[in-house]
């Protein structure tokens, strides 16, 4: 049997625990935003003179079109892509997004386009000016055109 005492007391460390999570500096609860990429796509030479590709979304390019670029919590999605090509060719997936200050490596969980999921985790990471890039060593099967659910899972 509890008593109203107990049951009080219950109440109470719930929520000093609950308080306490959220009060936690670098504890942050994931946001996912979904979004559709039109894909576009760029062709440049790689050395050798192997033909190679971007295909995705970039507005410094400018290649395809993504809706909603704004993201959750004020970050601005500027590029979204995969370079491809011939062997010669190096190939990547970039994720990229302008912010106010640098967000950390942390900050992106996963993106997952064309029913391929990138982590965070196993980007490499870097920040520049207002600019946060996560690149992988492959990107999305995105192709030079069509559209494509996203989904994007960051802090």
């Amino acid at each position: 049997m509890i008593t109203r005492k107990g049951s009080i007391r219950t109440l109470l460390v719930s929520a000093a625990l609950t308080l306490t999570a959220a009060m936690t500096p670098g504890v942050a609860s994931a946001v996912t935003d979904n979004g559709t990429l039109t894909s576009g796509s760029s062709s440049f030479t790689c050395p050798g003179a192997s033909p190679g590709f971007f295909r995705g979304f970039s507005s410094t390019l400018p290649i395809g079109s993504y809706v909603s670029t704004a993201l959750t919590g004020g970050a601005t999605l500027t590029q979204l892509y995969t370079v491809g090509g011939f062997p010669m060719c190096p190939k990547a997936g970039v994720f990229a997004a302008t912010f106010g200050a640098n967000p950390g490596a942390g900050w992106l969980t996963s993106v997952t386009c064309a029913g391929v999921t990138k982590t965070g985790a196993t980007a490499t990471f870097t920040f520049s000016g207002s600019t946060a890039a996560w690149q992988w060593t492959a990107g999305w099967p995105f192709a030079a055109s069509g559209s494509y659910p996203c989904t994007i899972v960051h802090n």
